[in-house]
């Protein structure tokens, strides 16, 4: 027997092997298995239309984001209906509770963008929403303000002067919202008082953080500053008195003997 009959009859063997522990009853009950926990449908997006196949404990978050993965719709967009039926937003609601049978069809819908109405704040909440902004600004200029006791670096005083700026340019912007808020505002009198007063404490609160610490972080950051260049042109100054200190310096000769070149190219003449 040659070798390549060994080899097929080797093959063969394990093919009657495997088959015998395989009936047929597992092969139809493994297709029943398979048709009981596996779920098909199609989701439908105008025009297009897509197979799902999914578990028979599938929920609606599956599909959303196979919505989202193929069409790009958000989820908060999506409105998935069934004959008719809004299925509803809860993402974790199992597909069977509707009575969605294998086969059926989804359609995929994209609701409107919701409108942003901006609404104008009213003078009260215009005041509490700064008045909750001025302390946090203020902590970060005499966050600045520490910083500029110690010693910094360059780098470090231009991002401190920089935060310092920014904080101050926030607490102007406020002072220009609290600037005409109570025009066209109708309102108690007694009422209008109290916030009247509010935005003056309000104001002045501003003023002294900007008249106070932002010119004291000013003030530091360009002694900082002045105190580098001085620093940095003592430093050059003292390199170049090094270099000049350790290059050779060639002083004229004093030997009363030496000639001048005229005189050793001078003919003698003879007596």
């Amino acid at each position: 027997m040659c070798i390549r009959d060994r080899y097929q009859r080797r093959v063969r063997g394990k093919e009657l092997q495997m088959g015998s522990c395989w009936s047929s009853t597992n092969a139809d009950q493994a297709g029943v298995n398979v048709r009981t926990t596996r779920w098909n449908a199609s989701l439908v997006h105008e025009g297009q239309c897509r197979n799902l196949n999914l578990t028979v404990d599938a929920t609606l978050s599956e599909i959303k984001r196979f919505a989202n993965e193929t069409w790009g719709i958000a989820p908060n967009r999506l409105q998935l209906v069934w004959e008719g039926k809004d299925l509803g937003t809860d993402d974790a609601t199992p597909l069977q509770s509707f009575g969605i049978s294998s086969g059926g069809t989804i359609e995929a819908r994209v609701t409107p963008a919701p409108v942003v109405v901006n609404r104008k704040a009213t003078p009260e909440e215009l005041l509490n929403q700064i008045q909750s902004e001025v302390p946090a600004l203020k902590e970060r200029i005499l966050g600045c303000v520490e910083v500029c006791r110690g010693d910094q670096t360059p780098d470090q005083t231009k991002a401190t002067l920089a935060e310092c700026n920014l904080c101050n340019e926030l607490l102007t912007q406020n002072i220009l919202k609290m600037d005409g808020c109570f025009d066209g505002v109708e309102m108690d009198p007694s009422e209008l008082k109290a916030l009247k007063a509010k935005r003056k404490e309000l104001l002045g609160a501003i003023q002294k953080i900007q008249d106070h610490d932002v010119v004291h972080v000013r003030r530091s950051c360009s002694k900082s500053n002045d105190s580098g260049e001085a620093s940095a042109g003592h430093h050059g100054a003292a390199e170049l008195r090094g270099a000049a200190a350790e290059s050779p310096v060639h002083s004229p000769t004093t030997d009363s003997n030496a000639q001048s070149p005229a005189q050793s190219s001078a003919p003698t003449e003879s007596q």
